[in-house]
């Protein structure tokens, strides 16, 4: 009894959180002359129809030979077993350093840690990968897409300026 309630008052949280997030996506308004479709809040509202119709069926439509409590209960130990918050912890952690750090330097800080916590032991292939990652993803933001990334402060910036530097001769070699 106590996990149905559990699991109606995390999908009435999420009914709020998306309803928040859909009446305030696109707050703005000032592109009402473009076709609805076109408009930057349309899709992200789809996205949030989409993802509470799917939430809906998932926790209230009938499944057919299983136990209601026995996969909630392993939703629930899954969700908040060690490994998974570590996980988030270290995105967490990520997503607030680039800033500081600057974008090539903490992704691939990021893609070292992140691969290791998945089980990739050999150096070599932690370093290379997250270098050659990282220079790739920089080289389509930078040179393709012409997306300004962050840079961070003091020595950081020194060497994502080097790394810009780098893919700049990448691209016009």
């Amino acid at each position: 009894m106590k996990i149905a309630r559990l699991k109606h008052m995390l999908f009435l949280m999420y009914l709020a959180v998306a309803g928040y997030l859909f009446i305030n996506v696109g707050g703005n308004g000032s592109l009402t002359s473009y076709a609805i479709w076109s408009r930057p809040e349309f899709w992200p509202r789809t996205v949030l129809v989409g993802l509470s119709l799917t939430v809906f069926m998932k926790l209230y439509w009938p499944q057919k030979n299983s136990t209601t409590t026995s996969s909630v209960r392993e939703f629930i130990s899954l969700l908040f077993s060690s490994r998974i918050i570590l996980g988030i912890l270290i995105v967490s952690v990520y997503c607030f350093s680039t800033e500081y750090l600057g974008f090539a330097f903490a992704t691939m800080l990021f893609l070292c840690i992140f691969m290791r916590f998945l089980g990739q032991t050999n150096l070599k292939y932690l370093i290379i990968g997250s270098s050659v990652s990282v220079l790739l993803i920089l080289f389509i933001f930078w040179r393709l897409l012409y997306v300004s990334l962050p840079k961070g402060f003091g020595i950081f910036l020194d060497f994502s300026n080097l790394i810009l530097t780098i893919v700049r001769l990448g691209a016009t070699g």
